[in-house]
C-alpha cells in the first residue's frame, strides 16, 4: 500500500478557503432548516453540493474557476437566510455564552471553588490570618507579587489623633472581598479582614483607645486557601470517615443564617457516620467506644505542629471558653441517628461544629474538599496528601 502525503502549505488558498465556506454553510442549514421553507432547504442544498463537487478529491485536477463559481453561488444564496451571516461580535458572544453555560453547569454539579473564610480547621486549611508586625514593610513590587502568588494584603494604620474605638462594621464586595470598618472618636479606617479576625488577631476592641501617631495596626493578612470541592462523587462513593467536607447549613437548628444570606456553607472533617457514637475526652476523640484509628483523626489528637486536640468547647468572640451545647464534658455520647452525620473541625478550641448543633442531615451535603488551588503556600495541592512519617 502507498501512502500519500498531503503537504497544508501546498494546497491552493482557494481551496482552503472553499472547504471552510462549505464547513459554515453545511452548519447554518442544519441549524434553519426547520425553519425555512423547503424549496429554500432544497436550493440551499443544491449549492452546499455544487461547492463539494468543484473541490478536488483525490486524484482529480484543481479547477480554481470551478470553486470560485461555486463559492460565489452558495454564498449569494446562503447570505439571503436571515440571521445566516454572523459578525464577529456576534460570534465572540456566541463563544463567550457557551462557556457561561458550560462553567455554570460544572461548578452546579461537578466541582465548586470555596473559599475558607475562618480557622476551625487551621492548620489543615488556612482562613483568613493575620500577622501583626511593627517592621519595614517591603517595596510595592513585592507586595504585589506576594498578593498574586500567596494572597498577602498588607495594612498600616496610624492614629490621626487622640482617639477611641467605637465600632467595627464588617462589609462584603462582589461576595468575596471581605473588610471592616473601624469607627472612632474621629473618623473611621479599613482592614482588609473580617470582623472577627479584626477582634481576635489585632485585637483591635471597642473601647480601646490610641494616642495621635500610634499603630492601630500594622502588619500584613494572608486569605483563606481556595479549595475545589468535588460535588459528584457523593453520587456514587457515599461519604467516608476522616474526609474533609462541604455542606449547607439551612435547617440545621443552631446554626443562625444572616438575615438575606440564605443557605450557607461549612467546611469540616467528617468524624462520624450514621449509628456512631461520638465522644470526646479532650484530646481524644472516641468513635464507637475507642479511639479515633485515621490518622487525619490522630494527627489533632496528638497535639503537636499547630493542632491542639479535641476539646468539649471552644472560645467565644470575648475569648471566653464555653462548654459545647451537645458535648459539654468527655462523658457525653452522641448517637447519630439515620442519614445524620458528625462535622469536627481540626481546630477545635475555635470552631463552631456538631458539638454545637448536632448532626448534619444527609440533605445537606454538597461534596468532598480535595483540592487547594490557591494560594500557592505549603497547603496548595491535595488535601490531606501527605501523612505525617510519625502517625
Amino acid at each position: 500500500m502507498r501512502l500519500v502525503f498531503k503537504i497544508p502549505f501546498t494546497t491552493p488558498k482557494l481551496v482552503c478557503e472553499g472547504q471552510l465556506v462549505l464547513k459554515s454553510a453545511r452548519k447554518i442549514l442544519r441549524y434553519k432548516r426547520d425553519i425555512l421553507p423547503p424549496a429554500t432547504v432544497a436550493k440551499l442544498q443544491m449549492r452546499i453540493d455544487a461547492l463539494q463537487a468543484a473541490l478536488p478529491r483525490k486524484g482529480s485536477k484543481t479547477d480554481l474557476a470551478a470553486i470560485a463559481a461555486a463559492r460565489k453561488a452558495l454564498e449569494t444564496d446562503f447570505g439571503k437566510v436571515p440571521g445566516a451571516i454572523s459578525t464577529p461580535l456576534q460570534e465572540n458572544t456566541e463563544v463567550l455564552v457557551v462557556a457561561i453555560i458550560l462553567a455554570l453547569g460544572l461548578r452546579a454539579h461537578v466541582i465548586q471553588p470555596f473559599k475558607i473564610p475562618t480557622g476551625s480547621m487551621q492548620p489543615t486549611l488556612n482562613g483568613i490570618i493575620a500577622h501583626n508586625s511593627a517592621g519595614a514593610q517591603p517595596p510595592l513590587p513585592v507586595k504585589l507579587f506576594q498578593l498574586l502568588w500567596l494572597g498577602r494584603s498588607y495594612y498600616d494604620l496610624t492614629a490621626r489623633q487622640d482617639e477611641m474605638v467605637t465600632g467595627l462594621d464588617e462589609k462584603n464586595k462582589f461576595l468575596f472581598f471581605t473588610s471592616t470598618t473601624i469607627e472612632t472618636t474621629s473618623g473611621s479606617y479599613t482592614l482588609p479582614a473580617p470582623r472577627d479576625v479584626v477582634l481576635r488577631q489585632m485585637g483591635i476592641t471597642p473601647g480601646k483607645t490610641y494616642r495621635k501617631g500610634d499603630h492601630i495596626a500594622r502588619g500584613y493578612v494572608e486569605t483563606g486557601d481556595q479549595v475545589f470541592v468535588d460535588k459528584i462523587s457523593y453520587h456514587f462513593i457515599p461519604p467516608r470517615r476522616g474526609e474533609v467536607f462541604v455542606f449547607k447549613t439551612n435547617a440545621i437548628a443552631g446554626i443562625r443564617v444572616e438575615q438575606g444570606m440564605g443557605a450557607q456553607h461549612y467546611i469540616k472533617r467528617l468524624a462520624g457516620l450514621p449509628g456512631d457514637e461520638i465522644r470526646i475526652e479532650p484530646p481524644v476523640l472516641y468513635l464507637n467506644g475507642k479511639p479515633a484509628e485515621d490518622w487525619r483523626f490522630r494527627r489533632v489528637i496528638a497535639s503537636k505542629n499547630g493542632y491542639r486536640g479535641y476539646s468539649n468547647g471552644g472560645y467565644d468572640q470575648n475569648n471566653i471558653f464555653r462548654p459545647s451545647a451537645y458535648m459539654p464534658n468527655g462523658t457525653a455520647i452522641i448517637r447519630l441517628p439515620p442519614h445524620g452525620y458528625y462535622a469536627l473541625g481540626d481546630n477545635s478550641y475555635h470552631s463552631y461544629d456538631s458539638r454545637g448543633w448536632g448532626p448534619v442531615p444527609e440533605r445537606n451535603l454538597v461534596g468532598r474538599g480535595f483540592f487547594v488551588w490557591w494560594p500557592f503556600n505549603s497547603h496548595w495541592g491535595v488535601i490531606d496528601g501527605r501523612r505525617p512519617p510519625d502517625l
